[in-house]
Parts: structure tokens; sequence; C-alpha cells
């Protein structure tokens, strides 16, 4: 029944087309310039549709419910899917099929409409569908992932600009070993000052040793944890713990954005050893 009455507004749907093309055809588009510019006057389509939805809307905040009524509401619909499908499973039969079949289908009709309103709010009122900052196809996510990573690269390069890395390990740390060549990589990919201070007195293979920091200076910052990396800015007004642990070279330079963001832009104060 449902397939006959899609079908009969499809018929109608066409000749609705058709029809005025055809008249058109008859008439000719030059022939009605009788008319001069009055389409000008009429309403548009997105006019005509933001106006049915007003109305529409209207209609739907006269039909207010309650949360306890909704949750009423849905929960009966739910619970009565389930009784049918238990009969249906119980007693499988033509019966007991379109029983639960038709229910099924009247909740399917619901997420229809849900999305079909889904559909007008975001043609009516395009805010909702941003896909500047939320794209949906592939090519659009690609394109957002390389100018997010261009906007990441910058910020990195002011913070190379601004600060000095010092690298805190111990040689018989494993995290330590695994870490030390993804900062070696991180600070020649950015240009990043890094020296190292070993907490057992021992030598860096990638870095030299710092000549500012002591071992009673480690004791004063509270370093016990290895690997651990100090960001220290040039002008020596602030120092902060950059990464603590073992990360990838993405995720380092993740967080040295999210570091930017926090004590650079908003100017939130993160002292060492906290």
């Amino acid at each position: 029944m449902r397939k006959r009455t899609c079908n009969i507004a499809m018929f109608l749907l066409i000749g609705l087309m058709v029809l005025p093309s055809m008249a058109l055809a008859e008439v000719g588009f030059l022939d009605q310039r009788y008319r001069g510019w009055l389409w000008f006057e009429e309403k548009s389509a997105l006019s005509d549709l933001k106006e049915r939805t007003s109305t529409q809307n209207n209609e739907e905040a006269s039909e207010e419910i309650t949360v306890e009524e909704a949750k009423g509401e849905v929960e009966g619909i739910i619970k009565e899917l389930e009784d049918l499908r238990y009969v249906y499973l119980a007693r499988p039969n033509y019966k007991t099929q379109k029983a639960y079949r038709d229910k099924l289908g009247e909740i399917m009709d619901r997420g229809i409409r849900m999305q079909q309103l889904w559909d007008e709010q975001n043609f009516i009122e395009p805010e909702y569908r941003d896909l500047v900052n939320s794209p949906e196809n592939v090519f659009a996510v690609k394109l957002n992932r390389k100018i997010k990573a261009e906007a990441e690269k910058e910020i990195i390069k002011q913070f190379a600009k601004d600060y000095e890395l010092v690298f805190f390990y111990r040689k018989s740390c494993p995290r330590s070993s695994e870490f030390e060549p993804v900062l070696k990589s991180f600070g020649d990919t950015h240009a990043i000052k890094i020296e190292a201070v070993s907490v057992d007195g021992s030598e860096s293979e990638y870095f030299p040793r710092s000549s500012t920091i002591s071992q009673k200076m480690i004791e004063k910052l509270g370093i016990s944890a290895t690997p651990t990396v100090i960001a220290i800015r040039k002008d020596a007004k602030k120092a902060f713990e950059l990464i603590r642990g073992f990360v990838t070279l993405s995720e380092l330079e993740e967080n040295t954005v999210k570091a930017w963001h926090i004590i650079e832009e908003k100017g939130i104060n993160v002292g060492v050893g906290r």
C-alpha cells in the first residue's frame, strides 16, 4: 500500500514538473515579456520553505510535551516493539511477522521524519552545518588536516624562537633510551635547541650536556621521573614541564602546540615541578 502511494505521489510530482514546461514551450519564454519582471515580486522557494517551517514549528509548539511524558511515550513504543518481537520469535507466522514489521515501520518513519527535519534545519539555518570547521567529505577533511598541520608548524616555529629544551634522562631507563632519538628528530625538524641532563651522571648519545643545570638544581626542580623535558624561555622568565614519559613525535608536536596556547596565548602560569 505504501509503495503504491509513493508511486502515485511520484506520478503526480512528475506531472506537476512536466505540465508547466509544456505550457512554457507552447507560449515561449520570450513571448511572456508582457509579464515584465513580476517574478521578483513572487516569493522564492526558500522563503516559502521558511514560512511553512515556521508554521509547522508553531503547530508543533502547541503540542509540547514534558520530559516525563516523552520518556513514557518512547518507553511504551519500545516495550510494544519488544513484546511483538517476542511473540514473533515464539510463534513465527505471517500474522505475528506483520504486526512486528508494521510497528518497526512506524519507528522507522519517525526516524525518517527526524532526518528530514535535520536536513531542513541545516538548509534554513546553515550555522548548524559548519562544513568549514567540520567537513563531511574525504577531500575537505584532508584539506582541513593540511591547513591545521601548517598552522601547528608555524606555532612550533615560534616556540623554537622563544624556548630551549632540557632533557632529563637516566641511562638505565628504557623509556629514556627509546625517547631520546624521538626528541632528537623533534629538535632537528623544528630547529629547537636541546641540552641534556643525566640524573645518573651518564653521557647522552644525542645531546650536549647542559652547563647550567646541576644536581642540586635537579632536586630543586623536583625532577624524579625520566624521561622529562623542561622548556625554558630564552629570556629566563618562564620554565615549565613540556612532557614526561615516552611519547611519539606527533604527540610531542601536539603537546608543544597545546603548551603554546596555554602559556603564551592564555598567559596561564605553569611552573616546573608541579
